[in-house]
């Protein structure tokens, strides 16, 4: 009796886990009051954003995988002031958020070296004037957006002239409307946590094996019809 062999290949579906690391940021402000360095809790929601800023140190320092890379101050104000006050008053806040950032974060034991340190003294945030602006339905909405666009060929003209240009739009209304709608979130501190966090990725792999089998060969004749036999419903006769 001849024998033969079939290769059987079952599919294996494997998987393990990677660890690789993930960046992450985030990003909390506080408020201030007009022409004021000094961090008020009391004011609009900064008792609330100082809260995440201790619980954000805290879990950084619980957990392991999470590796601090980089933090970004920056402080802001609106424009209605001079450009001298303006920078000052801009680089005051910046430092009283840093201040309390980095007495926070030595409380929490959290370290924060001078390396990973960064700050941005841009102080009037114009791209969220105009972004406010072009949500808006503003009168002159387009006559304020053309001066936001423009471009000046000296920086230190560029604050001056974009007010001046402001302030005439429509005989100082519309500068009056955007002090009110959008000043007050322009005065502000913020801070920039960047950090990187392990996370397990699982990766799957399908893997093929190779089985081998080695039957009877099937005989050509059955043993009752080689007997004389036939079926019938199942019976042999």
């Amino acid at each position: 009796m001849s024998r033969f062999k079939i290769k059987i290949f079952i599919l294996f579906v494997c998987a393990w886990s990677v660890v690789s690391a993930k960046e992450h940021h985030t990003e909390i402000r506080l408020d201030f009051r007009v022409n004021n360095p000094v961090i008020e809790l009391s004011y609009r929601d900064n008792a609330n954003q100082l809260s995440k800023i201790i619980t954000f140190l805290k879990e950084t320092e619980q957990d392991s995988t999470i590796t601090l890379r980089k933090v970004s101050f920056c402080g802001s104000v609106s424009p209605e002031g001079s450009t001298e006050l303006n920078r000052k008053l801009a680089r005051a806040r910046l430092q009283s958020l840093e201040d309390v950032v980095r007495a926070k974060a030595a409380k929490a034991n959290v370290a924060m070296p001078d390396s990973i340190i960064y700050r941005n003294d841009s102080y009037i945030s114009w791209e969220y004037l105009e972004e406010q602006v072009a949500q808006s339905i503003l009168p002159h909405k387009e006559d304020i957006l053309e001066v936001l666009h423009q471009n000046y060929d000296s920086d230190s003209d560029y604050p001056i002239n974009r007010i001046a240009k402001l302030r005439s739009i429509d005989e100082g209304r519309v500068w009056y409307q955007l002090l009110d709608l959008y000043f007050p979130d322009m005065r502000n501190a913020c801070v920039l946590f960047e950090y990187d966090k392990q996370e397990a990725v699982i990766v799957p792999e399908i893997a093929a094996k190779e089985i081998e089998n080695t039957p009877e060969t099937i005989a050509t004749t059955s043993p009752a019809l080689a007997r004389g036999g036939g079926i019938l419903g199942g019976l042999y006769i």
